[in-house]
């Protein structure tokens, strides 16, 4: 799996919306840490949307903009923005120093930082409460993108609570 947003490349979301705030990231003098969520975090917030689980990016990406209706471009854009900290880079060193504190996204509302030393895992507590939590999938931590630090992530992370899915 990707450490990119699914491989849905963040140009072809900007494209679609000019002036994003999300066109930051490209500024190689901004320095902010992002989670990025892998092919697989994208899969399972579908699922949950629609109750259907899809194997291919291409349907993963229509159900997923089907599923948010005519606010997916704005839609995606805050969900992206909730998984950038422009406080700057932090390693995973750093953030698991952070357990028990939450950080302010990009979008504005916190995620919290949880730490079990135990298993060395980050879990990143967001605001829907009733979703699994995503956590920093180990083997994709700390990957440097010149002005960002990246940390794959397990879940996408959801700046609000949705309702369960109606079956």
């Amino acid at each position: 799996s990707s450490t990119n947003c699914g491989r849905m490349a963040a140009p072809e979301w900007l494209a679609a919306k000019p002036g994003s705030p999300l066109a930051a990231a490209a500024d190689p003098a901004t320095a902010f840490t992002v989670f990025a969520p892998n092919d697989r975090a994208f899969q399972a917030l579908v699922a949950s949307l629609t109750g259907k689980w899809y194997g291919t990016e291409a349907r993963v990406t229509n159900e997923l903009i089907t599923a948010l209706g005519p606010t997916a471009i704005d839609t995606i854009e805050s969900v992206g923005l909730y998984h950038i900290y422009a406080g700057g880079r932090v390693k995973f060193a750093t953030a698991k120093t952070l357990s028990g504190q939450s950080i302010p996204s990009a979008l504005g509302p916190t995620i919290k930082l949880k730490y079990y030393s135990w298993i060395n895992l980050l879990v990143l507590g967001d605001k829907d409460t009733n979703a699994a939590n995503p956590f920093v999938v180990n083997s994709k931590r700390n990957i440097d993108a010149g002005n960002s630090i990246i940390h794959g992530i397990s879940f996408v992370l959801r700046p609000m609570d949705l309702p369960p899915l109606a079956r």
